[in-house]
């Protein structure tokens, strides 16, 4: 219970220190204290082991120009955004250790506009990866000054290249910059070393009796550190890349299974089972097959024989080896597919629809032994949901599918944990197994940035609510794969089970043992930095808003978004209620100073919008006729703060159904309403729209 005690008394801080982060995990973490392991400061008369990366650019030593010292190394010659200085790291770092990178740039001439620059690191470890570390916007009025550009980067195992850039970031073939610029006083320090938590309980062990417990990860996930945490938990694997089309047939006639083969040993090697992922899929395709030898588009024919000659080459190899393929991913349109609903993809427009029927066929052909499943995302959606099945329950027909896939990539308040149900319900029905493919919960707070402890654990809560609904159907689910293993800024932000330094978060614990989270949580959102118009029709920003659900009725929702800058708070509420009456309204509650407790924290505002749209207060609002009841739209001044990001605050909402026989207002955190207590208000925590 060590666990639960240290979750309740660090709620206890937070209501004392609003926004502290605090780690959750078993281990004891030490302050980091980098320790140096390289320190380029070019003063030895030497550009001490740096190189031009592609061979055209200019490296020099220069006294006309230091950051410390007398002298820096002058980068010219540059013709595109990736030229540039590039030092070797294999010697410097090694894996299973974070580093934090230092550069020193300042631009050798003003430029016509603010230049960004970027940190990268790039590795081969039998597949090449770029990690951008940082990126950082010298503006043209800042030209001669000394700017740092600092990230972190860890690997976990012993790739045959490693390198470091300093470049200009890459935007399109067209987007060009040539601009130079000096270099000085590059530092890299090792900040910590990682180990993962041996104590806690093996997922896979949790959900042993129920299903495999899978994981999609890169190559360099199961090297170190890194697979050690990836051969505890889990029991299958899923590559992201490295089987789809693209990678496995970068060139006609050419075929790369050397990454994918990684993932095969590594499985064997671990009494892991491998799904593959993905045949035929839209994004990530091998282009080739589209074109005839002159360039032109291919014929139904030609491309049919392609398709059946690239899945039987690719499932004949790892017969026997991967027990689950996804043949066709994503085929369903969220709009404006076919008849069917179809999306109309280069596969579709070049073969036709019944290339889907063909894939599969081909793909029972090439390896009888191995289920075929069909995999999507947004399968919760009711029309999408019924599109999706009809098309699986023409391929059960024919006996062509085993199973579906549900990518399951959530936010924190939707899709509800019903309509899930209702997708699990409606598709086990035909007889299909059903796997969990790419869950992953994104708490909207970007990499980088600490997660609030009270959103975590909200993640957490819903991560445990989605794994007893997959109980509930054990003998229909037979596998749950995340998205990944730990966060790491390629992902959703945040969604994973494990933090950078491998430790579990609470997501991992309302996964492996709820009883572990703290009870009763208060409701909780994120509200994300936007200056929306508030206006008749609504800004498009609303788009990126996240919205968080009070009631869903099949499809129509009564749920609310929020938006914040430096002046105001906006708020949107959009009410299913399809009869309009008089007293019909909806109440926010906001308190600005979020902090329970505080001899100065405030009560909270209570503002009322009519859905008449009469005016009852100072602030203004608009109301909007939807076709499933109405929206209303506000902006609220912040009174006693400005608007920050990190800043917590308190709110409610409240509908009132204003016709005969209505059962009682609708509330987001606390139905126990009236009253003035502050501590009855969910909490909204501010923070930057992501990236």
């Amino acid at each position: 219970m060590q666990f639960k005690k240290r979750i309740l008394a660090s709620w206890m801080v937070m209501s004392l220190f609003i926004g502290a982060a605090i780690p959750f995990s078993n281990a004891v973490i030490a302050d980091k204290v980098p320790q140096l392991v390289l320190d380029s400061d070019f003063e030895d008369g030497s550009l001490q082991g740096w190189k031009a990366r592609i061979g055209h650019e200019k490296l020099s030593l220069s006294k006309q120009e230091a950051n410390t010292g007398s002298g820096s190394m002058l980068v010219e010659g540059r013709k595109r955004t990736y030229n540039g200085p590039m030092l070797d790291l294999r010697k410097q770092l090694l894996p299973n250790k974070e580093y934090e990178i230092s550069a020193y740039i300042k631009l050798k001439e003003k430029p016509a506009k603010d230049i960004t620059m970027q940190l990268t690191v790039y590795k081969n470890s039998g597949a090449a990866s770029w990690s951008p570390l940082k990126q950082m916007t010298i503006k043209k009025e800042e030209w001669q000054q000394w700017h740092e550009l600092k990230g972190t980067f860890l690997h976990g195992d012993t790739p045959s290249e490693l390198k470091l850039y300093l470049e200009t970031p890459y935007i399109t073939d067209d987007t060009v910059d040539t601009t130079a610029f000096y270099v000085d006083d590059v530092s890299i320090a090792v900040i910590s070393d990682m180990a993962i938590e041996d104590d806690i309980p093996a997922i896979k062990e949790v959900y042993k009796d129920d299903f495999t417990i899978g994981a999609a990860v890169y190559p360099w996930q199961m090297e170190g550190i890194y697979g050690d945490l990836l051969i505890k938990h889990f029991n299958s694997l899923t590559a992201t890349y490295e089987m789809k089309p693209k990678f496995l047939a970068p060139k006609q006639g050419q075929y790369a299974f050397a990454a994918a083969d990684r993932y095969v040993r590594f499985a064997q090697a671990n009494d892991m089972v491998v799904r593959g992922h993905a045949l035929i899929w839209h994004t990530d395709a091998a282009e080739w097959m589209y074109w005839d030898n002159n360039g032109k588009p291919a014929s139904r024919t030609l491309a049919l024989s392609r398709m059946k000659q690239y899945i039987e080459k690719v499932m004949k190899r790892y017969k026997g080896k991967v027990y689950a393929w996804d043949v066709v991913n994503e085929a369903i349109a969220d709009t404006g597919g076919d008849k069917n609903g179809l999306r109309q993809t280069s596969w579709y427009n070049t073969i036709g629809p019944d290339y889907i029927d063909k894939a599969f066929e081909f793909a029972r052909a090439a390896d009888p032994s191995a289920k075929l499943y069909y995999n999507d995302y947004g399968t919760e959606t009711p029309q999408k949901r019924q599109e999706i099945y009809q098309l699986l329950k023409r391929l059960k027909s024919k006996g062509l599918i085993d199973g579906v896939g549900l990518q399951s990539h959530y936010k924190l308040e939707s899709p509800s944990t019903q309509e899930i149900e209702k997708t699990i319900k409606l598709y086990s029905g035909l007889g299909l197994d059903i796997q969990i493919t790419e869950l992953d919960i994104d708490t909207r707070i970007s990499f980088g940035t600490s997660i609030p402890e009270a959103i975590a654990v909200q993640q957490a809560y819903r991560y445990k609510e989605l794994l007893e609904l997959y109980k509930k159907y054990s003998k229909s689910i037979s596998s749950v794969t995340f998205w990944g293993v730990q966060d790491e800024k390629t992902y959703n932000n945040q969604a994973l089970l494990f933090d950078t330094e491998l430790q579990a978060k609470p997501a991992y614990w309302g996964v492996a043992d709820s009883s572990q989270l703290p009870s009763d949580p208060q409701s909780r959102t994120v509200a994300l930095r936007a200056s929306p118009r508030v206006q008749q029709s609504a800004d498009p920003i609303w788009d990126q808003a996240v919205s968080s659900q009070l009631t869903q009725l099949g499809s129509e929702k009564t749920s609310f978004k929020t938006l914040w800058d430096g002046t105001n708070l906006y708020v949107q509420v959009i009410v299913a209620d399809k009869s309009r009456d008089d007293a019909d309204q909806v109440e926010l509650y906001v308190r600005e100073d979020g902090q329970e407790g505080s001899e100065n924290a405030q009560e909270a505002r209570r503002l009322i919008f009519p859905r008449l749209n009469k005016q009852k207060g100072s602030y203004s609002y608009v109301t909007r006729a939807l076709a499933t009841g109405y929206m209303v739209e506000t902006v609220i001044p912040w009174q006693a703060v400005k608007g920050s990001n990190g800043r917590e605050i308190g709110f409610e909402v409240k509908i009132i159904d204003g016709s005969s026989g209505a059962s009682g207002p609708i509330y987001w955190n606390d139905s126990a309403w009236p009253s003035d207590s502050v501590g009855k208000l969910g909490a909204i925590w501010l923070a930057d729209m992501p990236k």
